[in-house]
């Protein structure tokens, strides 16, 4: 029990902090929750500016230990996610809708990696594909026409003959192209469309 100096009540309820004597804070957990959200309410976009810096320099700590919890519970986490859907399913299909079409790149780097599961290294990203989308400016590598709107990740070596799922092994397709190369050697590809190489 402990006297807090805010409530002036004998608590046993206080955050740690190892620069005190007793290696608790001065003040109850209540009460220092009541102040912090007075003042988010008084400075809000002080406070939520440094909440920004303290999440971006935690990141990947945090990242790390999040993957961790994730893969030793990951049974676990699926049956409650399953739980929640089933009490409203609408909800949760409309949300998955409404995230693919706002994200439909990072929906198809998704889709790849799943798919990918199985092969070794590394995967890549949406910025990946961002990136290599670039770099064809916008064009599909093979016929050259635009696809900005719609288009295939097709992985160059493709994954059923050994192929990587990394960013080095992917290009920006048009549907057409891509389906036509499905799983072919890009070079046999290539030679099949009059190409010498």
């Amino acid at each position: 029990m402990k006297k807090c100096n805010k409530c002036l009540k004998n608590k046993d309820d206080f955050y740690s902090d190892q620069r005190k004597s007793d290696g608790l804070r001065a003040v109850c957990r209540d009460c220092t929750n009541l102040m912090e959200r007075i003042k988010w309410k008084l400075h809000p976009e002080k406070y939520r500016e440094k909440a920004k810096i303290r999440r971006s320099s935690r990141r990947d700590a945090v990242n790390s230990r999040q993957r961790k919890y994730y893969s030793l519970n990951k049974g676990s986490i699926r049956k409650s996610q399953v739980k929640y859907e089933k009490k409203d399913p609408t909800r949760w299909s409309e949300a998955r809708k409404k995230w693919k079409k706002e994200n439909p790149i990072k929906q198809k780097a998704y889709r790849h990696k799943r798919r990918a599961a199985k092969s070794l290294g590394e995967n890549f990203t949406n910025l990946d594909v961002e990136r290599i989308l670039k770099l064809q400016k916008g064009k599909c590598a093979y016929c050259r026409t635009l696809i900005k709107s719609r288009y295939h990740i097709d992985h160059i070596i493709p994954l059923s003959v050994g192929g990587s799922n990394s960013k080095k092994n992917i290009q920006g397709l048009c549907p057409s192209c891509n389906l036509q190369k499905h799983a072919k050697d890009p070079i046999l590809f290539m030679q099949s469309r009059g190409y010498l190489l």
